[in-house]
């Protein structure tokens, strides 16, 4: 009995470390990191990043910030971890296992029947962007050059209100925050307008920085196991968009409603 005490007693605080709070600092991105008007969170890149941690036997306690405002609190050692992150940013610590896989498209409206096959197809259109889509995106800052029409925006839902108003011809932005925001109940955009996707970059795989090497292992293996269970990829299903299911033309979409979220754990 007394080593049966002495055994706990030693494996308690390890317990308690591990199953402590972990803050991450996040930044609001539909369908990413979506904030109801209670307050409570919800988004893709959210649940993954909640239901890991849960896996890994922490609980993850958000911090919504800038992105420009994630890297640097995480730079001077204010902010533990935060997503999205890549190793192209040089940051110090640990960089996961990828989270997610981002994918920048150009969109146009399918009436509009726009030959947009690469970037260097982009000179002569009115061409709307998201903010530091130049520095971000290879070639695209050569594609544009000397293009007086092309502009970059902060608030990505004037780039899908410029889409339909046809004061873009062309959107650049990622896939799925595009369909979220077009699908959004205040876009005032109308439902079901056929889409055509123009796949001219590269994906963008992204991960989780930790300042803690140990807590960013435990992250892998908790991922690795979310993806075995098949998790993963059914989270990943309810936030994409999906082609239409009859007379389906490549590269051509319409608009779904993004589901209600269900929460894999309050």
């Amino acid at each position: 009995m007394r080593f049966a005490a002495m055994l706990f007693a030693l494996l308690l605080p390890v317990h308690a470390a591990r199953a402590a709070d972990v803050t991450v600092g996040l930044r609001l991105a539909p369908p990413y990191v979506m904030e109801a008007a209670d307050g409570f969170l919800t988004g893709l890149e959210y649940e993954l990043v909640r239901e890991t941690l849960h896996r890994a036997g922490h609980r993850l306690v958000p911090r919504l910030l800038t992105f420009s405002r994630l890297i640097e609190d995480f730079r001077r050692g204010a902010l533990p971890a935060f997503a999205p992150a890549h190793a192209g940013m040089n940051l110090q610590g640990c960089i996961s296992d990828v989270l997610l896989v981002y994918q920048n498209i150009g969109l146009t409206l399918r009436q509009r029947d726009l030959l947009v096959e690469n970037m260097q197809q982009l000179g002569g259109l009115r061409i709307m962007a998201f903010q530091n889509a130049r520095a971000l995106l290879p070639g695209l800052s050569d594609a544009v050059q000397g293009n007086p029409d092309y502009v970059e925006v902060a608030n990505q839902m004037l780039q899908v209100r410029a889409l339909f108003s046809r004061r873009a011809d062309i959107v650049v932005a990622d896939r799925r925050l595009l369909y979220a925001l077009i699908a959004a109940p205040d876009s005032g955009l109308p439902a079901g307008t056929p889409l055509r996707e123009h796949r001219l970059f590269a994906p963008s795989p992204y991960s989780v920085a930790f300042a803690s090497a140990e807590l960013c292992q435990d992250f892998n293996r908790a991922l690795a196991g979310l993806r075995a269970s098949g998790d993963y990829d059914r989270l990943l299903q309810r936030y994409d968009p999906h082609p239409l299911a009859n007379g389906q033309q490549r590269g051509e979409y319409l608009p779904l409603l993004l589901p209600t979220p269900r929460h894999l754990r309050s």
